[in-house]
């Protein structure tokens, strides 16, 4: 049995969506999968809905909004009862350490699972509560390179005693073959290792039966400016979920939206305007019109969705914007990026058969033992 440790309970689509689908895809090469139920204090302490420490100015804003981001985390924990299979809660070492007894193969990713701002340094998600034999990683990111710094040399370490490693930016694969003397294989993010099919089953059907424009924005505000001016080329509405409470395009504005709504928004949109990685994603996956826009706050954040559009064909998109999709495609964005799709496959397959000869060893051993 495999688990995988990850961003699992993050109120985030993406982190939610990836979570579930590196999990599936698990389970179809024939291995049973599950998510460790880790409760990391700094992860915790960000999704709660009154902050800490409290101020007039936030505990006004958190008390005012409190009822909506109760109905989206609701949403999210419904999702994760429902999708994802996950173990008892973790809250130490301790735990961890217990617990991975129960799996062959402990795989940390995807996300950010080695930014140590979003962690707190927290060294769970470097897998050391396990051997060396069980680690593994797909598609993990650092973030803005704190694993580099003098003062994470014991990050590193961790990361040569593991037995498989692979990451989602090619920059990452780049600073870890230098630093570590390894050569990590840089995989697609697990949503793509599901097909449409797989996606569809947990769709929710979409109440808008006209073509609409689907806004998601992150952080960079320039979304709404390009979704005013397709809006107003085409003549199609917005459906929007904004970066914050202010959201200054006119349109249908969704503050609650869960894991399965995210999915079906774009499945049903003629175009997606976002920052956001995972939007795209799944706007690629639905062969939708997308118009991603570059974070000018954030420049370390691009790597991933600019890569994406390398690899799909899609570099002329920021230039000509919708009006590429007359010279590309689908089809053709489907070919090339189905490459690298059976790449990572057959990276995540070599994980599972080396968990299935641990189970093997540890049976021997066992058996041994009992004789």
């Amino acid at each position: 049995m495999i688990a995988t440790i990850t961003f699992h309970r993050a109120i985030n689509c993406g982190a939610a969506l990836q979570s579930y689908a590196l999990q599936c895809a698990i389970e179809d090469i024939g291995e049973k999968a599950s998510v460790i139920d880790y409760r990391c204090k700094k992860l915790e302490e960000s999704y709660k809905l009154i902050h800490t420490p409290l101020t007039g100015k936030s505990l006004a804003s958190d008390i005012l909004h409190f009822p909506m981001q109760a109905i989206r985390e609701h949403k999210f924990r419904q999702f994760q009862k429902k999708y994802i299979s996950v173990t008892a809660p973790c809250y130490t070492l301790e735990d961890l350490s217990e617990i991975e007894k129960d799996f062959s193969m402990i795989i940390t990713g995807s996300d950010q699972v080695w930014n140590l701002d979003l962690t707190g340094h927290d060294k769970a998600f470097f897998l050391n509560f396990t051997d060396y034999t069980k680690r593994a990683s797909y598609a993990a990111s650092v973030g803005k390179k704190e694993l580099y710094k003098d003062t994470a040399v014991d990050c590193r370490d961790e990361l040569k005693r593991f037995e498989f490693l692979s990451v989602r930016e090619d920059s990452t694969a780049i600073e870890l073959c230098e630093k570590l003397g390894k050569i990590p294989e840089v995989v697609v993010d697990p949503v793509f290792l599901l097909k449409v099919e797989q996606w569809n089953r947990i769709v929710k059907e979409s109440k808008s039966a006209k073509p609409y424009i689907f806004v998601y924005c992150l952080h960079e505000l320039s979304v709404y400016d390009e979704a005013k001016r397709l809006s107003e080329k085409t003549g199609l509405p917005i459906v929007c979920v904004p970066a914050s409470w202010r959201c200054p395009v006119k349109g249908k504005i969704i503050r609650d939206m869960g894991p399965q709504e995210f999915v079906s928004a774009i499945r049903s949109a003629e175009y997606v305007v976002t920052d956001s990685f995972h939007a795209a994603a799944f706007s690629i996956i639905y062969n939708r019109k997308l118009i991603p826009i570059l974070k000018k706050a954030y420049p370390e954040l691009n790597e991933r969705l600019t890569s994406l559009i390398k690899m799909c064909g899609l570099d002329d998109v920021f230039e000509l914007k919708e009006e590429v999709y007359d010279q590309v495609k689908h089809s053709e964005i489907g070919e090339k990026l189905n490459t690298h799709i059976e790449r990572s496959k057959d990276y995540l397959k070599r994980i599972v058969d080396r968990g299935r000869e641990n189970e093997n060893q540890t049976a021997l051993v066992d058996s041994v033992q009992k004789t």
